[in-house]
């Protein structure tokens, strides 16, 4: 048995080994320009603080220390995703050897691969896939005290593990609450509801988020209202029900290739067994729940829910695929099984090489670089400050040695001075003109800077408009 299990292991690691090294290598080779919540993500981190307009801290911390690390270099921010994504599979791992043999286990994870939340949309990293592992491993460390409530240990590491899921994303809110109405359907978890160890989790979660939680205070809670803004469409009566089934939809798409997977291989090769009431109940609360819990505020108010969300909420699902649906391990399904794995990881590759060749995602083939030297020759120094469009001043931020700080308050260039960036070809040559409702210094406008894509130099270049907003101290 223990051979057993050390075989197993080592091929777990050496896929997540190989899952890292091929999604780390494909976006550095065929890409020159990062994704925009990445450049995004790069621009807050650098500043430090408790929260941002968009999300909690934690992604923006994690993109900043990879940059601190390793400046200018891009493949560190896939690198970076990819460790989550690791993370991801490791949590899993140890979750998946608790319900099912150790050869269904492997395989459970490998057909988390199948979904492509797992292979090449993973590659941006953003506060989604910094949620993700944190989702994954909060579910391990849930599990673990279903079967040991007592666990002074584990109840705190869950504390600290819930507070960096928070702080990573509000959506996690959703696993949380699939875990407490676990505790209240079961009769064994609700009495451990009246111990001490569930109340020193809440104080501990508490104080960990507090320091987000005053800068929420402080800042108007503007992440809620970002929130709030982004999911506000046009209302009709029937978003109410129309945005939640294509959200379950989207999500149920997702998950057709893991299912083709699997149940083509498991045809005939099937059989039955007592399933344990516990792991049954908790795969449906913890693992299904939360899908739903995410389109009840849209029944309620008819919002738009982004299907990307829905990234986070699938790392249990080959092990309940294995668990509620048995399966008879022969040779005929392995072989069905693995040669069904590998065509769909070929698929993923090859879509992803099509995607970046493809006209459609051409700001993987932007010239950040360029933007930086032309703007820095115009101006004969270094830009030390830059605010306007995100994905030109994240641009600037990334690729300038010394880095450009980017300015998201536009007032601040009044006393600092600095450069302001706009898309030319969306908002014309001349200056917008929000720019001169925030701003009373001084604007100098410059000619707009050409940026051919470094790949498809036959399309229409990126027209960058620009200024110079001289500081009132000068």
């Amino acid at each position: 048995m223990k051979n057993t299990d050390q075989r197993y292991s080592l091929y777990f690691y050496a896929f997540v080994a190989v899952h890292v090294l091929v999604w780390t290598l494909l976006p550095t080779l065929l890409r020159y320009d990062l994704p925009l919540d990445s450049i995004e993500a790069i621009s807050w981190g650098e500043a430090w603080q408790f929260g941002y307009i968009k999300h909690p801290p934690l992604s923006a911390w994690m993109a900043e220390s990879m940059v601190q690390i390793f400046p200018e270099q891009m493949w560190a921010i896939y690198f970076l995703a990819q460790i989550c994504l690791a993370l991801t599979f490791i949590a899993t791992w140890k979750l998946a050897k608790d319900f099912l043999p150790r050869q269904q286990a492997l395989m459970s994870i490998l057909l988390l691969e199948c979904i492509y939340y797992y292979n090449f949309t993973a590659i941006e990293f953003n506060a989604n896939i910094a949620l993700l592992p944190l989702w994954a491993w909060v579910t391990l460390y849930a599990w673990k005290i279903t079967k040991n409530p007592d666990c002074l240990k584990n109840w705190l590491i869950l504390a600290a593990l819930s507070a960096l899921a928070l702080l990573a994303k509000y959506y996690a809110a959703m696993l949380f609450g699939g875990i407490f109405l676990l505790f209240f359907y079961d009769k064994k978890l609700r009495q451990t509801l009246l111990k001490l160890p569930p109340y020193l989790f809440g104080i501990l979660l508490i104080l960990l988020i507090s320091p987000h939680i005053f800068w929420l205070i402080e800042n108007d809670f503007v992440t809620f209202s970002y929130a709030k803004s982004r999911a506000v469409s046009e209302y009709h009566f029937y978003n109410h029900l129309l945005n939640p089934t294509v959200f379950i939809l989207d999500q149920a798409a997702s998950l057709v290739l893991p299912c083709l997977v699997f149940f083509l291989a498991r045809r005939k090769e099937f059989f039955s067994y007592k399933q344990d009431q516990c792991k049954k109940n908790f795969l449906i609360f913890v693992g299904l729940l939360p899908l739903f819990l995410t389109t009840i505020p849209s029944l309620l108010t008819g919002s738009g829910i982004k299907d990307m969300w829905g990234s986070v909420l699938w790392s249990w699902f080959g092990v309940g695929l294995f668990y509620f649906f048995p399966v008879k391990i022969s040779p005929v399904f392995q072989k069905r099984f693995y040669r069904g794995f590998a065509i769909v990881c070929m698929i993923a590759i090859v879509v992803f090489i099509d995607s970046q060749a493809s006209r459609l995602h051409k700001y993987g083939h932007f010239n950040g670089k360029l933007l930086v030297q032309k703007i820095n020759e115009q101006q004969q120094q270094a830009t030390t400050f830059v605010a306007g469009d995100v994905w030109l001043a994240g641009n600037m931020n990334f690729f300038s040695i010394p880095r450009s700080h980017v300015v998201w308050d536009l007032k601040k260039l009044e006393t600092t001075g600095g450069v302001l960036l706009w898309n030319a070809n969306s908002q014309g040559d001349q200056l917008p003109e929000y720019f001169r409702e925030k701003i009373s210094a001084k604007i100098i406008i410059q000619k707009p800077i050409i940026l051919p894509y470094i790949k498809f130099t036959d399309s229409p270049p990126y027209r960058a408009g620009w200024a110079i907003v001289t500081s009132n101290n000068n």
